[in-house]
């Protein structure tokens, strides 16, 4: 191939401008979309809202879980952005508490988030290994931080943490209640209780 063809496979060309523009309104639609009327909407209500044709959404995610786990993986980076602002904070223990916090609040508000995150609906180490891999990292700087700084027990790691994160997600799940809710505080105050340093915990 000269240096003047362009790449055999469309795969490896990148998208032009209005490409890419198409994919966000897509990615913002199928958020507002999932959020308010559940993971069950239609790629072509989706295209509509959208404002583009159901075959541009099929180029862009040929299934609706391609689109469910790009929604997804999106959402995710934000977070891996906050957790990494988070990271120099001065209080360690209450930047890892907000995080957790906002992780919880923000999965409520995005069922493709919580399917992702609790893994119910798929695991998005596979789907997005990257994205996970930074958000595994980013948390395990700020679970660090605040086990240096004494104000979290220190006989766990953060995978315990991702699977008491988990957890935490099925319960809310399963009590059906918004995030702001009494049961839904009580169970987010359970879970930050469970990171408190005790006795014997190293």
């Amino acid at each position: 191939m000269t240096a003047r063809e362009e790449p055999k496979d469309p795969l490896h060309r990148p998208l032009r401008a209005d490409a890419l523009r198409n994919r966000q309104r897509i990615l913002d639609s199928a958020g507002t979309l999932f959020a308010t009327e559940g993971l069950t909407v239609s790629l072509d209500e989706i295209a509509r809202h959208a404002g583009v044709g159901p075959g541009t959404v099929h180029r862009h995610f040929p299934s609706k879980d391609a689109l469910i786990a790009a929604v997804a993986g999106s959402r995710l980076r934000h977070i891996v952005e906050q957790a990494s602002q988070r990271s120099s904070a001065p209080d360690p223990a209450a930047a890892l508490r907000d995080q957790l916090a906002e992780m919880l609040a923000e999965a409520e508000l995005s069922a493709p988030l919580k399917g992702a995150l609790s893994g119910t609906e798929f695991d998005i180490r596979e789907t997005d290994p990257e994205a996970s891999e930074r958000l595994r990292s980013a948390l395990d700087v700020l679970l660090g931080r605040a086990q240096h700084a004494g104000t979290i027990r220190t006989d766990i790691d953060v995978e315990d943490l991702i699977a008491a994160l988990a957890g935490t997600f099925h319960a809310l799940r399963h009590a059906g209640e918004p995030p702001d809710s009494p049961r839904a505080r009580r169970l987010t105050s359970m879970l930050f209780d469970s990171l408190e340093p005790r006795p014997g915990s190293g």
